[in-house]
């Protein structure tokens, strides 16, 4: 028959074999791989901070890669835009060549040619930039994010890059409304503009004064340049001429200044042309004669320019307001000059230009007629449409318009510079701080779930001559049983 006894001093050296048997599982765990976490049994708790620590750290991690992109974006872009701002720089200085009169047309459609090369060559870099497969600076790349923090709600930047094709390159300008002349009468007719056609300039409304000339709208435009963007530029052309294909002797007076007498007639206006010019120094306007035997007068600030016949019993001038092109007239009928005490005097109003490198809307109350505004946004122009070939008689006008287009491609092309430049430094500054935010978090989450060596290998030698000890005791107290047994043997049947 078989006897089944409880001992006591076996069970309680057990549970302290257990205990050591453990420390040891665990002191040789966390010797041989390193942490000091090894499963969720070691400390929920710290289990938890140990992957929140290790998300975050991850996450900066890749945000300074993020960032690093974001750079690499940059510096490529940056490098493309150098060299158009270099071509810009060349296609300006074929412009300011092509403004002097003083070359022939042959080597003004030369200038044209090489810069028409330079625009096409702009276009074909604004289309060839790319980075990992993305056009960079062809309008394309626009609202583009790059995560620059660890976590979704903060550390983001947004940014576009506007296109740079030569066609998207260029000065945006709103030619004003030129007037026909003023009523002719028997006395100098004033300005006919009223306190009534207020401006607006983009986001500025100028109070209109009676009587102000295109010069001082010009003024009061540019002295809020500073919040619009736009500055403005005023010139006055006229056409004066002869009906009468037969010679007449004529004095005028140009803004109060009476010139001497000169010949004139529908086919030979030089003697007006000297005679006005002679006088140039008061009254601010010049003269040409155009080639269909016209004098064009111009004041280059926008003054009015008034103009009336002082000769007796000869009324064969006509005048013409022009556009600011310097060719083109407004109207169909000529303002005829009567003779001297008749109705022989008329003044020309200017034309205003403005002109900006960003898109700008004006308007025009009161009567339109009497204002210097056409209502609308302005047009731009495009480097892609300029042309050094034209000329008027005051100048080579396209030319001068030409480095007006071009001073605004440099400016436009040096704003997207410079939002490659500030979002270059937020990913700089980026970089630096998830690095080191980075590092400090290294060095909480290595805390926390790195093993110390010296702690663990002290712990296990305790452990195992704890285990050796209750092993010991375990077998110390299976030998007092056995005397136990040993005593009951006599008692067998």
């Amino acid at each position: 028959m078989s006897i089944a006894l409880t001992s006591p001093s076996a069970l309680i050296t057990q549970h302290p074999l257990n205990v050591a048997r453990k420390e040891i599982y665990e002191s040789m765990a966390r010797l041989s791989t390193g942490k000091r976490l090894n499963g969720v049994t070691d400390n929920v708790v710290d289990i938890n901070a140990q992957t929140t620590l290790n998300s975050e750290i991850r996450g900066l991690a890749q945000a300074v890669k993020n960032a690093g992109v974001g750079m690499a974006i940059n510096e490529t872009a940056d490098s493309a835009l150098s060299e158009v701002t270099d071509i810009l720089q060349r296609m300006r200085e074929l412009a300011v060549e092509a403004a002097s009169t003083a070359i022939s047309d042959t080597t003004r459609t030369t200038l044209n040619d090489e810069l028409t090369a330079l625009h096409v060559l702009i276009t074909k870099i604004a289309a060839d930039t790319e980075y990992n497969g993305q056009a960079l600076i062809d309008g394309t790349f626009s609202s583009q994010t790059i995560q620059i923090g660890a976590n979704s709600t903060n550390g983001s930047v947004s940014y576009s890059l506007s296109s740079t094709a030569s066609a998207s390159l260029g000065a945006y300008v709103s030619e004003g409304y030129t007037r026909v002349p003023v009523t002719a009468a028997a006395t100098e007719p004033s300005n006919n503009t009223t306190a009534s056609e207020d401006y607006t300039v983009g986001s500025s409304t100028i109070e209109a004064t009676a009587a102000e000339s295109a010069k001082d709208v010009a003024a009061k435009i540019n002295a809020v340049s500073g919040s619009t963007g736009v500055t403005a530029t005023a010139e006055t052309y006229a056409h004066l001429l002869s009906t009468n294909s037969g010679s007449e002797s004529y004095t005028i007076e140009i803004n109060s200044t009476t010139t001497s007498s000169f010949s004139i007639s529908s086919t030979d206006v030089s003697g007006a042309v000297t005679a006005i010019n002679a006088i140039s120094g008061t009254t601010g306007v010049t003269a040409v004669a155009t080639s269909d035997y016209k004098v064009l007068l111009h004041d280059a600030d926008g003054d009015d320019i008034t103009i009336e016949n002082t000769t007796s019993s000869l009324a064969n001038l006509d005048v013409y307001a022009v556009k600011r092109d310097g060719s083109t007239t407004q109207g169909s009928s000529a303002t005829d000059l009567a003779a001297s005490g008749g109705n022989d005097a008329t003044r020309v109003i200017g034309t205003l230009r403005l002109i900006s490198d960003s898109e700008f809307t004006v308007a025009q109350a009161g009567t339109s007629t009497l204002g210097y505004l056409v209502a609308g946004t302005a047009a731009r122009t495009a480097i892609s449409s300029i042309d050094l070939t034209g000329t008027d008689l005051t100048g080579s006008i396209k030319a001068t318009q030409a480095i007006e287009s071009i001073d605004s491609a440099i400016n436009q092309v040096a704003a997207i510079r410079g939002t490659i430049a500030a979002n270059t430094r937020t990913f700089e500054h980026a970089i630096n701080v998830n690095t080191a935010v980075g590092a400090d978090k290294s060095v909480g989450l290595a805390t926390l779930e790195d093993a110390d060596f010296a702690i663990e290998t002290a712990r296990l030698a305790k452990a195992m001559m704890l285990r050796k000890a209750s092993t010991a005791m375990l077998a110390q107290a299976n030998t007092n049983e056995e005397m136990v047994l040993s005593l009951l043997r006599q008692f067998q049947v």
